[in-house]
């Protein structure tokens, strides 16, 4: 979740009707004073991208938005957060310039990690030329306090544009010794291509040339398009990442991506795509993070800032209940691939 989406304060309390949008035909419903959108990922993404557009503007309100979502997370006992900070055309570099109050007001009881990301296409339309976008990104890269950088690859217009704007994230990172975050493989869609073998292949090659250091993390948000992986598929990944010690976190995000996902899948009903963290840890020896990714914005209207609220929602989602999956999932959320010391709960928004 961006800073700019922070604390449980949808479009709709920023004066937007988050319903007004020409993404699909919708119908207001009488809830109580509430709202239920019906929406799928396009409605999503235009509700946001009409509140966005009045950001730069509003950099007070953006500040108390942050404020309140670290103050909730504080006090469900987070100590360290990886905070993505959206920049593009809309908002330029306005959630970055709040983020880094945030970073420096509250750094005496939460470290606040800043990711600059790219929610939004780095390639417009067919064009094979990176745009401003991009040109945007490169420059907050450079800003001190920023300490990782990343994307969501699958909003380009193709896979080939797809892993350009993954090279060109490496080649930030690489510049500026950041970390690197991908949301990717966001589909349930079995005959897509899995993303993530492009990301390891050339994380591989760059480790070998001394240009990617181990230190530096990879991690990959969502990628829900693995849930259709066989266990032959889960063993293949399992072991590239073991045997040659790729520095790479699969993160779970229940919340949004059960909210999210399957929407166009037709009757008997829509797969619940989210990664089983339990299953992977106990079959393939993989540490899976469950996080927080979005509060109160149109990808995920429910949930809590509270990270270990999603070992309950894993004992259900999961169907697991021994006392080894409950330690599992208690584990998962302080594995989350971000600086900080032992015993510090994480959460990634």
């Amino acid at each position: 979740m961006s800073i700019q989406e922070a604390g449980s304060h949808s479009a709709q309390q920023s004066g937007l009707d988050p319903l007004d949008t020409p993404a699909r035909a919708v119908h207001k419903m009488d809830v109580g004073g509430g709202l239920v959108l019906p929406g799928d990922f396009a409605e999503a993404l235009a509700v946001t991208s009409k509140a966005k557009s009045t950001f730069p503007e509003r950099q007070d309100d953006l500040y108390r938005r942050g404020e309140q979502l670290i103050l909730e997370s504080v006090e469900s006992g987070v100590t360290a957060m990886r905070a993505h900070v959206e920049v593009d055309t809309t908002v330029k570099m306005a959630c970055l310039d709040v983020g880094l109050k945030l970073k420096e007001y509250f750094a005496a009881i939460s470290e606040v990690q800043l990711s600059v990301f790219a929610q939004d296409p780095l390639f417009n339309g067919g064009s094979d030329v990176p745009g401003q976008n991009y040109e945007l990104l490169a420059l907050a890269a450079a800003r001190p306090g920023v300490e990782a950088v990343g994307s969501a690859p699958y909003v380009e217009h193709s896979v080939e544009a797809a892993k350009k704007n993954i090279l060109l994230l490496f080649q930030l990172a690489e510049k500026y010794s950041l970390h690197l975050d991908f949301h990717l493989d966001y589909n349930l869609d079995p005959s897509s291509e899995p993303l993530i073998w492009f990301v390891l292949d050339h994380m591989r090659d760059r480790i070998r040339l001394g240009a990617w250091r181990r230190i530096q993390h990879v991690c990959i948000g969502h990628a829900t398009r693995l849930t259709l992986w066989t266990d032959d598929e889960w063993t293949r990944f399992s072991k590239a990442v073991h045997d040659d010690g790729l520095p790479v976190s699969l993160v779970g995000l229940p919340q949004s991506d059960i909210y999210m996902m399957g929407r166009n899948v037709p009757y008997p009903g829509p797969p619940r795509g989210t990664l089983n963290a339990v299953r992977l840890a106990k079959e393939h020896s993989l540490k899976v993070a469950l996080a927080v990714n979005n509060v109160g914005n149109a990808f995920t209207p429910q949930g809590s800032p509270d990270p270990l609220a999603l070992c309950a929602l894993g004992i259900a989602l999961f169907q697991v209940g021994t006392r080894v999956d409950c330690q599992i999932l208690l584990v998962s959320p302080p594995l989350l691939p971000i600086r900080g010391g032992e015993g510090e709960l994480f959460l990634f928004i």
